[in-house]
């Protein structure tokens, strides 16, 4: 009986290990494919996308450059504005006589406010 046990385990165990063996050669056969196909990729020197893709970059790389303009056109504003409150402020009170020591412009209230 012992001897049937051990003839068993010995044949499941040399089962197991062609089948491991088989998977080994399979995956070793696929692991060959991919690093193939990635050697091939890796010494090209020009590899085409699809139109698809390259349409969604172009669309993408339009509206970052539009964006960065746009950002550029507020800055310039924003600074433009910056420079002239200050002047059309002065202006205001050189306009109604008011002294910048005693008054000081409100722009929440839109009125020269004494200090």
């Amino acid at each position: 009986m012992l001897e049937n046990i051990k003839a068993e385990v010995t044949n499941v165990e040399t089962k197991v290990e062609s089948a491991v063996a088989a998977v080994e050669a399979e995956v070793k056969q696929e692991v060959a494919t991919v690093v193939a196909e990635e050697k091939k990729y890796a010494t090209e020197t020009r590899i085409e996308i699809t139109d698809a893709e390259n349409l969604l970059l172009t669309k993408m790389e339009n509206q970052f450059l539009k964006i960065q303009m746009d950002i550029r056109r507020l800055n310039e504003e924003a600074k433009s504005i910056s420079e002239n409150f200050p002047k059309k402020v002065a202006e205001l009170m050189k306009k109604y006589a008011i002294n910048e020591a005693t008054h000081v412009f409100n722009a929440l209230e839109g009125a020269f406010i004494k200090k």
